[in-house]
C-alpha cells in the first residue's frame, strides 16, 4: 500500500478506477488473513486475468486452500473476459 500511495494512487471509490493498483497473490504457500492483507488474494479463481499468466509462468502450482492447479482454476473460472498480451515499455 505504501508503494502504491509513493506512486500516487487515490482511491475515491471502491472497485473504481485508479492510477496504480499491486496485488500480492501469493507469498509462497503462506495462508494469512489480516485486515490489511489477505494471502493468498481471495479473488484468484474468479479472475481470468489472473489466471492466463499465472498459468503460462507456473500451471502446476497449487493454491494453498484450495488445491487446485493454476490449471485446474483456470478451467473452472467463470470469468469469460478476454485476456490479450500487450508489450509494455518503461523506458522514454
Amino acid at each position: 500500500m505504501d508503494i502504491e500511495r509513493r506512486l500516487g494512487r487515490k482511491r475515491l471509490v471502491r472497485w473504481g478506477s485508479r492510477t496504480i493498483d499491486i496485488d500480492l497473490l501469493y507469498y509462497d504457500r503462506l495462508c494469512l488473513h489480516t485486515a490489511e492483507l489477505h494471502l493468498p488474494h481471495p479473488r484468484i479463481p474468479e479472475r481470468r486475468f489472473v489466471l492466463v499468466p499465472m498459468t503460462e509462468i507456473a500451471p502446476d502450482w497449487l493454491h494453498p486452500q484450495l488445491h487446485k492447479t493454476q490449471t485446474e482454476l483456470l478451467a473452472a473460472c467463470p470469468d469469460t473476459g478476454k485476456v490479450e498480451k500487450t508489450a509494455l515499455s518503461f523506458l522514454p
